[in-house]
């Protein structure tokens, strides 16, 4: 028999998200020219949030057709796919910015 009250890590899970989208919030927007900050932060809402709707359906496919711990696998690859494109992008911008002539 399962144990009917939670375990707390569900809360834990549910910080830590809130925590990190508030954190990346906060630094695309500081870092963020103070013209472009509304449509910088419109891009970044656009993007975190209007991708689930896209991707959903490709995990749930694949866990349909491969199971749960391949869609959780094919989650984890595309976030990271993802973030490593965000981190060459800001990289290259910042290393552009930097070497740019004036």
């Amino acid at each position: 028999m399962e144990n009917p009250l939670p375990s707390g890590r569900g809360a834990f899970k549910g910080a830590a998200f809130l925590t990190a989208a508030t954190l990346a919030s906060a630094a695309i927007q500081l870092r963020s020219a103070t013209a472009l900050r509304g449509p910088v932060a419109a891009l970044y809402v656009m993007v975190f949030v209007g991708s689930v709707p896209l991707v959903a359906p490709v995990v749930g496919w694949v866990g349909d057709a491969l199971g749960p711990r391949a869609a959780v696998v094919l989650s984890r690859l595309v976030a990271g796919a993802g973030a490593g494109v965000v981190g060459a992008v800001a990289r290259y911008a910042t290393v552009s910015a930097r070497v740019a002539p004036r």
